[in-house]
């Protein structure tokens, strides 16, 4: 079962944002001829964006300028550029949004001196949303929102970012200890599946769908309604995965999660590149937590899935 083919059925509705304005990081990038992807990462005093430019994307003048002017770092097969809210206000323009409960920001690609951010929630919150939507526009410069109505899913956004960075889908596979069930660490009843709207040290914001029930034998949830609701909890395997891969930084631009009662599943979509990096993550964390009795499910190029 991949857990993003469900993702449609936990949020129903999109948004899609776009910014264009004098700051340097998205004036600059006007004469670039890539597409570059980015995620946000949400902390109690600021939040911070991370881009990623694939090397073979721009070898031009204008690209070099570009990574120069913001400091960029090597990762390998691309460079990254941090910019936190501190220093580039509009950056906020995500807190302010994801604010709204069932939120999940899925990412964002600056291109043509355009920065675009989608993001999914549900119906029941489309009110709220609306609201952070319009005072959002009235507070930042060039903010505009371009698409808002039936999700696309995110399988859709993540296709436009696999035409630019190569994806792998990931999926774990784990059976967690006896006292990871109990209610505080495992606050929903049954069979479930979540979205991580944001995860810190301190605990995971998530929206889940709940009562699940099995329609044939395949165990995939499939054409079944459920409880939509979300809820903080922990999960240490989970976020030290996440501290790991933020530390490098690799990015994860999906991370949703599934448990039946007994095993957990955890599916993530990670550059081609660093899938090895983001494994090895994985394998020392298993080390670390080896009650979890984690293991590989499968490995699929992006590609194979949206075909």
């Amino acid at each position: 079962m991949l857990l993003i083919e469900k993702s449609d059925k936990i949020l129903d509705r999109q948004c899609t944002l776009e910014l264009r304005n004098d700051y340097p990081v998205i004036a600059l990038s006007t004469s670039l001829k890539a597409s570059i992807p980015g995620i946000a990462i949400m902390s109690g005093d600021y939040v911070e964006m991370i881009l990623f430019v694939p090397k073979s994307s721009d070898n031009s003048r204008d690209m070099k300028i570009f990574l120069d002017r913001f400091n960029a770092f090597d990762l390998g097969a691309m460079w990254a550029i941090r910019a936190k809210s501190t220093e580039y206000p509009p950056v906020e323009t995500f807190r302010m949004i994801t604010g709204v409960p069932s939120v999940v920001l899925d990412g964002m690609i600056l291109s043509g001196g355009a920065l675009r951010v989608n993001v999914r929630f549900s119906h029941e919150h489309s009110a709220e949303v609306s609201e952070a939507i319009m005072k959002a526009s009235s507070g930042i410069s060039g903010l505009v929102p371009v698409y808002l109505g039936k999700s696309r899913g995110a399988l859709s956004f993540l296709k436009e970012i696999n035409t630019s960075i190569p994806l792998d889908y990931i999926s774990l596979s784990s059976f967690p200890p006896q006292e990871e069930k109990v209610e505080e660490r495992n606050p929903v009843p049954g069979s479930w599946v979540r979205e991580i709207r944001y995860m810190t040290e301190e605990d995971i914001d998530a929206v889940y769908l709940s009562g699940l029930q099995d329609t044939d034998n395949s165990s995939e949830y499939a054409g079944v309604t459920g409880t939509r609701f979300e809820t903080r909890t922990s999960n240490k395997v989970l976020q030290m995965i996440q501290a790991e891969t933020v530390t490098i930084p690799i990015p994860t631009f999906f991370r949703s999660q599934g448990f039946d009662g007994s095993r957990f599943q955890m599916d993530f979509a990670v550059p081609r590149d660093y899938s090895s990096g983001f494994l090895k993550i994985v394998a020392g964390v298993g080390e670390k937590f080896k009650e979890w009795n984690i293991s590989i499910a499968s490995i699929i190029p992006f590609d194979e899935i949206i075909k």
